[in-house]
């Protein structure tokens, strides 16, 4: 099966610095311009990683894969159709990320994410980003996706 990244968005492909750095006009509700929260410097660094994209994100209950998609493209994604789908909400982002792995037989695959929300269980194939997607997560990603299982 091809390379897989189970993808969070807030925290991986933004960081506090960048937050801060978006401007705020008097008034203006943040979340009614949520793309402008990518980061198109870590979007690069994902395109360097390579495969099919699954949103894991919070992000995916407010909107389909398919506007993830197209709003991670025009943040600079090479294309939209690596978005391959989103997670299931079953409360726990491991679950929803073990439900999608054991329905699709996937040996190759990454969870980049910021929260441990049950996902220690993966291991080695969980990447703990801790504050945007720097150099080394992207290192350390496609090695593991390089290896077979």
């Amino acid at each position: 099966m091809s390379r897989t990244i189970f993808l969070d968005i807030d925290g991986v492909l933004n960081s506090r610095e960048y937050l801060i750095s978006l401007p705020k006009p008097e008034g203006l509700i943040v979340e009614a311009n949520i793309e402008h929260h990518i980061d198109p410097v870590r979007v690069e660094r994902l395109n360097k990683i390579g495969g099919a994209i699954v949103i894991s994100s919070t992000w995916r209950l407010f909107h389909s894969h398919v506007e993830i998609g197209a709003m991670l493209e025009r943040r600079g994604l090479r294309s939209r159709s690596l978005v391959l789908g989103a997670t299931p909400d079953l409360g726990n982002r491991g679950d929803e990320i073990t439900h999608w792995v054991s329905r699709r037989k996937l040996d190759r695959f990454v969870v980049l994410d910021d929260t441990d929300d049950g996902l220690k269980q993966f291991g080695r194939r969980f990447i703990h980003v801790r504050d945007g997607l720097e150099d080394a997560h992207v290192e350390r990603a496609i090695e593991l996706l390089r290896r077979r299982p």
